[in-house]
């Protein structure tokens, strides 16, 4: 297509988040950073849309508890 004709190699992202249950205390630090979204606060409990997450890993460098991460 048109980007491949421009030189832009497109690759799936594999990638995504997971929350480490022992560490996580479900601040809202994460959602606050989210640029879309995905992570969500309800009733006091962080979860994580992964249909709209971009994987852009703000959510695992904001975690004070470091308990996001991106896996593979």
């Amino acid at each position: 297509g048109f980007l491949k004709k421009k030189g832009v190699r497109v690759k799936s992202i594999k990638s995504a988040v997971k929350k480490n249950e022992k560490r996580c205390v479900d601040c809202g630090a994460c959602a606050g950073i989210c640029p879309t979204g995905a992570i969500e606060m309800s009733d006091g409990l962080m979860s994580v849309d992964l249909e709209k997450c971009v994987r852009c890993g703000e959510c695992s460098l904001m975690c004070p508890t470091r308990a996001l991460t991106m896996k593979d």
